[in-house]
């Protein structure tokens, strides 16, 4: 059973990831030539503190930007959904145990 639990988190974390991806290829076209070489180059570029303080603003404004051009995006909601879905993926094998039946 706890097999179970973990592919599922695992498949939703993975759609997860999969869904902030297609957003983010999505609104490229529209971002900063700065902006889309950090998201292009996400993990060859070099690492330090301030490449992720770049790289985390670059992905809040390409979050941004793609609310404000496409408002009526699902691909946002499906994203939150699937992350919650793998955090609860992962908090319910335990709770199974607990609560579970005897």
């Amino acid at each position: 059973m706890e097999s179970v639990f973990f592919a599922v988190g695992i498949s939703f974390l993975l759609l997860s990831f999969l869904t902030i991806f297609l957003i983010i290829r999505e609104i490229l076209p529209a971002m900063s030539p700065e902006e889309q070489k950090l998201l292009r180059n996400y993990w060859i570029a070099p690492t330090g503190f301030r490449t992720l303080r770049h790289r985390d603003r670059a992905i809040r404004d390409a979050w941004n930007a793609h609310v404000r051009l496409f408002p009526e995006s699902r691909k946002r909601v499906l994203f939150a959904s699937f992350l919650i879905a793998s955090v609860v993926s992962a908090m319910g094998y335990p709770l199974w145990i607990a609560f579970g039946p005897r």
